[in-house]
């Protein structure tokens, strides 16, 4: 995506919506329909008995055969209550392959091989325990890193290895072994000792606690405190340099930092201003960033970028916009640099608040996405948050619902998105702004470092938003793809007015707008035919709010 087509250069509307269309989320409603099922998908009884409390990775990169070796040390706790089969399913796709593995004193222990996972023999074990797990193997190369996830393997300008990780869709167990599902991300956070050829420098996430130098090696050893989801783990290795500075946040002083390859230092420093602006943003509308502890980092990466937690995959060429190219059409997406303000969102919507299943990946994206027009609202004002918003609705297809396939590891609609985001602004015209922020702050603090699913998500909105029935709402704009036709007639007296080309038992109040210095009205919109008595001026210059996502037609 990054290195032979000078993407960046695709300044034109059309071309840059059908590029962003196509790599984030071109299979999604193809997947949907017809992909199998992903036996990483499914808990079953020998991942259920024990818990992930902490993972503890070593990993040497190997770069003239491309290959790794390592091991990893899972500390985990037996759940109570539940079966405990004797066996546990340890994930590690092919051509991976694990070579030993021990219990917490070294004594091996027996394990079969099965597609893309094994099954490890620990019988007796009734308390909190420990497992190595050795491994090796030239892992899957990167085919369009980050949307076709694995090792990328790249040079700089000046010849040097450049290679990272990324593996949102195929999962962590790509390249390491571990227990790779959302539901069981490690309650104390994880290690990764990075061992690199000495003209390399190892980065990963969270804080470097421990460099060694040595004439042909060097390791970097990175801790994160913090639960973490498993895909957000990330190896990097380049001639990179790294700076540092401070944020004086809500919880007082941040460390930010960040690897950039030698040759782009200067240009880094000018250009990743933005990060204190996204972070003033951000904790204004969602409250403090949620990783204190493990910092803030931007890594420069050969491709695009990725949610990294606390260690942000950072690719976009140190351009305004996304390569150099506004997603929006408004002219508003060149403030800022798309991959810094939209993967610094997922620390809040992604890495700390994590869906325990795919099929909910909304709420990473809508929300993710809607955080940019509030970037726009907070360092412009809310009518050019709106516009922005309103803009994205040029990337809108609704091909599929947003909603995927529970249970199966099969995700919804790329409309999760666009789409999600003009969701999360029609609702938020049933608040005003203050409300609102309390709203999403209210989710940070409520579900602050946890795995939900998206149903808790719509309940909590639903709490916060007497206003409207949004159980009708979000059956519409979540699980349906047909956007809702209100169709408005003009009549001596006023209008009548009904929905159509939507859910038969959709509600929805929409406020229609006037003149300027005109008081706005609120209808209640349905399937069933309604009426309203308006005065001729209004008559005249009646329009519909355009923050509500419909297609409006008024004869």
């Amino acid at each position: 995506m990054h290195k032979t087509t000078p993407f960046f250069v695709l300044q034109t509307r059309n071309l840059l919506v059908l590029w962003f269309v196509f790599f984030f989320g071109f299979s999604s409603a193809q997947d949907l329909f017809s992909a199998p099922q992903n036996p990483r998908a499914e808990l079953n009884s020998n991942r259920l008995w024990w818990d992930v409390q902490h993972y503890a990775l070593e990993i040497e990169v190997l770069v003239d055969q491309r290959k790794i070796v390592g091991k990893n040390t899972i500390s985990y706790a037996v759940l109570p209550g539940v079966e405990n089969t004797g066996i546990m399913q340890i994930d590690l796709q092919t051509p991976m392959e694990i070579t030993k593995i021990t219990d917490g004193e070294g004594n091996s222990l027996k394990f079969t091989q099965e597609p893309d996972s094994y099954l490890v023999e620990v019988k007796n074990v009734s308390k909190d325990s420990k497992l190595v797990v050795y491994f090796q193997g030239i892992p899957k190369v990167a085919p369009k890193a980050p949307w076709e996830g694995g090792f990328t393997w790249a040079r700089d300008r000046t010849g040097a290895t450049f290679v990272s990780t990324s593996c949102q869709g195929e999962g962590s167990s790509l390249w390491w072994p571990g227990k790779d599902h959302p539901t069981d991300e490690p309650q104390n956070g994880m290690t990764l000792k990075i061992t690199t050829p000495s003209n390399l420098v190892g980065v990963s996430n969270g804080q470097l606690i421990q460099r060694e130098e040595g004439e042909k090696k060097s390791s970097y050893t990175w801790q994160v405190k913090s639960p973490i989801n498993l895909y957000n783990i990330s190896l990097n290795a380049g001639r990179y340099q790294n700076w540092k500075q401070k944020y004086n946040g809500l919880n007082g002083e941040l460390d930010l930092s960040y690897y950039v390859i030698a040759e782009d230092l200067d240009k880094s420093v000018t250009h990743f201003s933005d990060v204190k602006k996204t972070l003033d943003a951000f904790e204004y509308w969602f409250g403090p960033y949620p990783f204190y502890q493990d910092g803030f980092k931007l890594i420069q990466t050969p491709f695009l970028g990725m949610e990294h937690q606390s260690g942000i995959a950072y690719g976009n060429h140190f351009l305004k916009g996304y390569l150099g190219g506004d997603i929006s059409g408004t002219g508003l997406g060149m403030l800022f640099d798309y991959i810094i303000v939209h993967e610094t969102a997922h620390e809040w919507w992604g890495n700390s608040v994590s869906v325990k299943d795919v099929a909910d990946l909304w709420v990473h994206e809508a929300f993710a996405c809607y955080s940019e027009a509030l970037f726009v609202s907070y360092h412009l004002d809310a009518k050019s948050g709106e516009d922005y918003i309103l803009g994205l609705r040029e990337n809108i297809r609704n091909d599929a619902p947003i909603i995927g396939k529970y249970g199966l590891g099969i995700e919804g609609s790329s409309d999760m998105y666009s789409k999600g985001a003009n969701l999360l602004h029609m609702i938020s015209k049933y608040h005003t702004q203050e409300s609102w922020r309390q709203t999403l702050m209210g989710i940070q603090k409520e579900f602050y470092q946890q795995t939900v699913t998206g149903k808790q998500i719509e309940d909590y909105l639903k709490q916060k938003t007497p206003k409207a029935d949004l159980s009708l709402i979000f059956d519409q704009y979540l699980r349906s793809e047909k956007i809702p036709i209100l169709d408005i007639q003009k009549t001596k007296s006023g209008i009548k007015y009904q929905l159509k080309n939507c859910n038969e038992s959709l509600v929805m109040p929409i406020s229609l707008i006037f003149e300027k210095g005109m008081t706005p009205v609120w209808i209640t919109a349905s399937t069933q035919t309604a009426e309203l008595s308006l005065d001729k001026t209004k008559l005249k210059s009646l329009k519909v709010d355009p923050g509500f996502y419909l297609n409006v037609k008024i004869r």
